[in-house]
C-alpha cells in the first residue's frame, strides 16, 4: 500500500467570518469506543460535500472541525457552546455525532460542572450544517450517578437514539421529533455489570441495534418498532474469553455486524488478545459467524479498540490499535499505531495495513506519540479514519489527525 503520514487538523489558514479561528491548546485522549465521530454532508445540487467532526479540547470544551476538501484543509471552531455556558456543563467531554433523516447534524456529549458535579449528565445540540448550533439542552437523567459516554444514531422518520451506560447498566434515550424532545431513559440491561461501552446503529425499518459488553461478555440488543420492543442476546464471551470495546454496523442486508476486542484470561496456556468480528448471518436466534482478523500471543504487544464500518457496496472495514513494548518506556507510553483491515466478502479479508507509522512520529521526534483511533465512516467516495495523536512533551499536547482512503489499497491525505 502507499505510505501515508496523515493530516493534522490545522487551522492556520482558516479564515471564515462565521466560523472563527481558534488555536488548539491541548486535547484529551478521545473516547475510542467505536462511536461515529464524523458525518458526511452532501452539498445540495453540487458534487462533493463536507466532513464534520467533533472532539474536545482542554479546558474541556467541544470543538467542531469541517472540511470541504476531503480532509486536506479544515475550518475549526473551539468552544462552540461558550465559556459562560450553563454551570451544569462547564466541562464538556466525549462528543458523538449523527446525521438525521431531516439533514440535521446532532451532537450528544457528556458534561459536568458545579450544578452536576461530580458525575455530570448528558447533553444534546443540533445544527443544519455543523457551523451554527442550537443551545445545548440537558437530556433526561437516570439519577445522580455517573452517566457514561453517549453513542448516538439516527433512524427514519426523524427518530434519534442515544445509548449510554449508567451504574454499569445500559440505557436508551429516544426522540421521535428530530431531537426536539426526549423520552425518559429506558433501561435495557441490569445495572452493575461493568464496562458497558455501547455502540449503536439503526436500520432502514427503524430497528435499533446496540452492541455492548457486560462482565466482559459481548451482547447485542435489538429494539424493533423504532426502539420500543427490545430483546438481547450474548454474542461472545466465556470463562476463558472476555470481550470489550464493541463497535456495530449493518451489512447490505441490514444485518448487524460487530467488531470487538477479546482477550483470554490467565487460565489458558498463553495470554491472548485479538480483534473478533461477529456477524448475524442467519436468524437472530442462531449462532453468529465469527472472524478473528488479527491477534497476538506476545505479552509485549497489545491489540485493541476496534471500530467497524460497512461500505454501501458491502465491504467490511475495521480500524484498530496495535502497540508494542519499547525498551526503557513504561506500558502507558508504548507506541500505538493505527491498523486497518477490510474484506470484499466475509471470508476474504485483505492483509492488515498499518496506516500510521514512523513518518507520523517523525513530526514529533522527541517522543513516541500515543495514537487513539477516533472514528471511521464510509463516505460516498471512500473511507475516512480520524484519530488522536497524543504527545505529552509538546506544548500542543494531543492533536487530531485525519486520513482517508478513496480506493481499497491506498490512503490519501
Amino acid at each position: 500500500m502507499s505510505q501515508i503520514t496523515g493530516t493534522k487538523i490545522d487551522i492556520a489558514e482558516t479564515r471564515d467570518a462565521t466560523f472563527n479561528d481558534y488555536a488548539f491548546t491541548d486535547t484529551w485522549p478521545l473516547a475510542a469506543n467505536g462511536q461515529r465521530k464524523a458525518v458526511y454532508l452532501k452539498s445540495p445540487g453540487k458534487a462533493g460535500g463536507a466532513i464534520v467532526t467533533a472532539f474536545y479540547t482542554k479546558p474541556a470544551k467541544i470543538t467542531v472541525a469541517i472540511s470541504q476538501t476531503g480532509g486536506k484543509s479544515w475550518k475549526v471552531k473551539h468552544d462552540i457552546f461558550g465559556s459562560g455556558a450553563d454551570p451544569g456543563m462547564t466541562n464538556q467531554l466525549n462528543p458523538a455525532l449523527a446525521l438525521s433523516s431531516s439533514g440535521r447534524v446532532h451532537l450528544a456529549f457528556r458534561a459536568f460542572g458545579p450544578a452536576t458535579a461530580p458525575y455530570g449528565s448528558l447533553w444534546h445540540a443540533h445544527s443544519p450544517d455543523g457551523r451554527a448550533w442550537s443551545a445545548a439542552v440537558q437530556l433526561p437523567p437516570v439519577g445522580s450517578s455517573y452517566h457514561g459516554c453517549p453513542a448516538i444514531a439516527a433512524g427514519p422518520k426523524k427518530t434519534l437514539f442515544i445509548a449510554f451506560d449508567y451504574a454499569g447498566g445500559l440505557y436508551l434515550l429516544r426522540s421521535t421529533d428530530d431531537g426536539e424532545t426526549w423520552a425518559p431513559p429506558l433501561p435495557l440491561s441490569q445495572p452493575g455489570g461493568g464496562n458497558t461501552r455501547p455502540s449503536i446503529t439503526v436500520d432502514a425499518a427503524g430497528t435499533v441495534y446496540i452492541a455492548f459488553t457486560q462482565a466482559y461478555h459481548l451482547y447485542c440488543a435489538k429494539g424493533e418498532a423504532y426502539g420500543t420492543v427490545w430483546e438481547s442476546r450474548k454474542v461472545l464471551g466465556s470463562a476463558r474469553l472476555g470481550a470489550n470495546y464493541a463497535s456495530i454496523a449493518l451489512d447490505t442486508a441490514d444485518k448487524p455486524v460487530i467488531a470487538c476486542y477479546a482477550a483470554a484470561d490467565q487460565q489458558g496456556p498463553e495470554p491472548y488478545q485479538g480483534i473478533h468480528v461477529m456477524r448475524q448471518a442467519g436468524l437472530w436466534s442462531e449462532t453468529w459467524s465469527e472472524q478473528i482478523i488479527d491477534s497476538t500471543y506476545m505479552p509485549e504487544e497489545e491489540i485493541h479498540t476496534p471500530s467497524l464500518a460497512v461500505s454501501k457496496d458491502g465491504v467490511f472495514q475495521v480500524a484498530y490499535i496495535r502497540s508494542q513494548a519499547v525498551a526503557g518506556l513504561p506500558w502507558p507510553k508504548w507506541p500505538r499505531d493505527i491498523w486497518f483491515r477490510q474484506a470484499q466478502t466475509w471470508n476474504d479479508w485483505a492483509p492488515p495495513q498499518r496506516i500510521t507509522q514512523a513518518v507520523d512520529r517523525a513530526k514529533n521526534p522527541q517522543v513516541w506519540p500515543n495514537l487513539y483511533w477516533q472514528s471511521q465512516q464510509p463516505a460516498k467516495d471512500g473511507c475516512l479514519v480520524l484519530w488522536d495523536g497524543k504527545n505529552e512533551t509538546t506544548p500542543q499536547g494531543a492533536l487530531p489527525w485525519f486520513a482517508r482512503s478513496f480506493v481499497s489499497d491506498t490512503f490519501l491525505i
